[in-house]
């Protein structure tokens, strides 16, 4: 088993503990940042909003906060930008989508471009 997650699975406190459910998701985030930086630091393409941005309606992997968040402060999904300007929400933009026009989320800071699909093996 991976060490890290070991760490982990120890400092959490007993199951009846009363914080438990906030050491799980608290543990579960600080061990998927750990991961991000991993991966950021590991030159796998990992690109600061400052320093770029994808084209408009280019799927990407977007690391942020969700507009919404819901068990995590911090979230990986897959994402594309979107261009208000001279649409209907343009006004209200904000309730939409970040500075950057990621939709849904309430700030970004890396994106990277999607892998290749899988290739389907021929019989």
């Amino acid at each position: 088993m991976n060490t890290q997650i070991d760490k982990i699975i120890d400092g959490l406190p007993n199951l009846h503990h009363p914080d438990f459910t906030k050491c799980l998701y608290k543990a579960f985030e600080d061990f998927a940042a750990s991961q991000f930086a991993a991966s950021t630091n590991s030159g796998q393409g990992w690109i600061s909003v400052e320093d770029g941005l994808p084209d408009y309606g280019v799927n990407v992997l977007v690391y942020g906060v969700p507009k919404q968040p819901t068990m995590s402060n911090r979230t990986l999904i897959i994402n594309n930008r979107i261009d208000v300007k001279g649409t209907s929400i343009e006004k209200t933009a904000d309730r939409y989508v970040d500075k950057f026009g990621f939709r849904n989320m309430g700030e970004t800071f890396y994106w990277q471009p999607l892998p290749p699909p899988p290739q389907q093996q021929q019989d």
